[in-house]
């Protein structure tokens, strides 16, 4: 029995660590692939998501939402930005109330962001630290 405990151990290890090193596995898509695939359903999608009772589940959703929204500027969904600003409003934690903020301001003024580097975003906080630097910078530019 402890050989088997032994083994299985070795093999999540290695696994864990196989993937921990592969930068293939990407939190974001491509910008490529938002071209291929249907908003509609995306939008709709996001929008379930962010009626989640989980906040990790909601700040993904924001950052995914946000992303596309970087991608695509001239699609517009109003049910999509109603939700967010909902979310801006009434979220318990006042992180997720700022990080659905920076999202309204994508979903509402995509121009204002059109120098953000749209990169490899390792996660939603990279994200959204980037959307708050260039918000500061255009506010300083004025």
């Amino acid at each position: 029995m402890r050989t088997y405990a032994s083994i299985l151990a070795l093999v999540l290890i290695t696994a864990s660590t196989t993937l921990a090193g592969d930068k293939s596995v990407r939190y974001f898509s491509d910008a490529e692939r938002y071209q291929h695939v249907n908003p509609v359903v995306l939008e709709r999608d996001y929008i379930s998501s962010l009626h989640s009772m989980n906040d990790g589940v909601v700040e993904s959703a924001l950052a995914h939402a946000t992303m596309m929204k970087l991608v695509l500027p001239s699609r517009s969904n109003r049910a999509l930005y109603e939700r967010v600003i909902d979310i801006a409003k009434t979220a318990t934690s006042p992180e997720l109330r700022y990080k659905a903020f920076l999202s309204g301001m994508v979903l509402s003024n995509p121009e204002m962001f059109i120098n953000t580097n749209i990169r490899e975003f390792n996660s939603p906080d990279e994200l959204f630290a980037a959307l708050a630097s260039r918000l500061s910078e255009y506010y300083a530019a004025r």
